[in-house]
């Protein structure tokens, strides 16, 4: 389930610098108990085709979920790879939720939330793994 505040976290275990997007669209239950989504997905601030080098981390703006009440979400991660260098190492994005419990003052400082793991094994590459947060 979605907690009220909370962010993604994207780390790049490879060897290259990579471009990310991540993508949400969350959903809930109408009065009638149907599934209602998001009008459209929506991209992560500071997680728009952000430049994320070798090692490095990044982190999208908190969310706050008080107003839609989002029960669940589905998770949309694009990484492209440079051209002319293949990915090395463990080649792989891992991409994390971190909680907040104190309505977006402090977060998880674990990894212990993964959400998707999207494989890079060629340069020049553009790479989709989609994942969900469920009810």
């Amino acid at each position: 389930m979605i907690p009220r505040d909370w962010q993604i976290k994207v780390k790049n275990d490879s060897s290259v610098t990579v471009t990310v997007t991540v993508q949400t669209r969350g959903y809930k239950l109408t009065s009638a108990g149907a599934l209602e989504y998001e009008s459209a997905a929506v991209t992560l601030t500071n997680l728009n085709a952000a430049s994320v080098a070798s090692g490095a981390t990044a982190t999208s703006t908190t969310v706050t979920n008080s107003a839609n009440l989002f029960l669940g979400m589905h998770i949309e991660a694009k990484v492209v790879t440079p051209s002319g260098n293949a990915p090395a190492g463990n080649k792989q994005l891992i991409v994390y939720i971190q909680r907040s419990a104190d309505s977006g003052t402090d977060f998880d400082n674990t990894d212990a939330h993964i959400l998707a793991i999207v494989p890079m094994t060629a340069a020049a590459t553009t790479y989709i793994q989609t994942a969900e947060v469920p009810i």
